[in-house]
């Protein structure tokens, strides 16, 4: 079982998002930057925005623990502008999720491949609408 996650569409939480990044910079720097721009600079080693991005990847990860250790995918997709800086936040998603459990040590976790995220994204919203009742 593969779970696809959008990070917009699904998880409206406060601190999943790409404002909360640019929320989150805000408050470390003073700099009123947009997360692709906070992404930029985290990959030339600025210390401010690598710790957003490793607090981002601590917060997702304890949006999705759950649902990896109830559902027990094989793999675990992101999409959405952010997933972008995948490689920003990959490395403390994983040691999240996989902290105190072995179910999420099996899993993949591995951003969508660009295109692929139109399909996904609607097979996504046809599970929750019909399994789930969300809408």
């Amino acid at each position: 079982m593969l779970i696809y996650i959008e990070l917009f569409a699904y998880f409206k939480l406060a601190s999943v998002t790409g404002r909360a990044i640019e929320r989150e910079y805000r408050k470390l720097s003073g700099q009123n930057l947009e997360w692709d721009e906070i992404a930029a600079l985290a990959r030339t080693g600025d210390s401010k925005a690598n710790v957003v991005f490793r607090e981002f990847g601590i917060s997702l990860g304890r949006a999705i623990s759950f649902l990896v250790s109830v559902i027990d995918p094989e793999a675990v997709a992101f999409g959405g502008s952010v997933s972008q800086s995948f490689d920003l936040f990959r490395e403390t998603l994983v040691e999240t999720v996989t902290s105190g459990s072995d179910i999420g040590k099996k899993v993949r976790f591995e951003r969508s491949i660009p295109g692929e995220e139109t399909a996904l994204s609607g097979a996504g919203k046809m599970f929750w609408a019909k399994d789930i009742g969300y809408t």
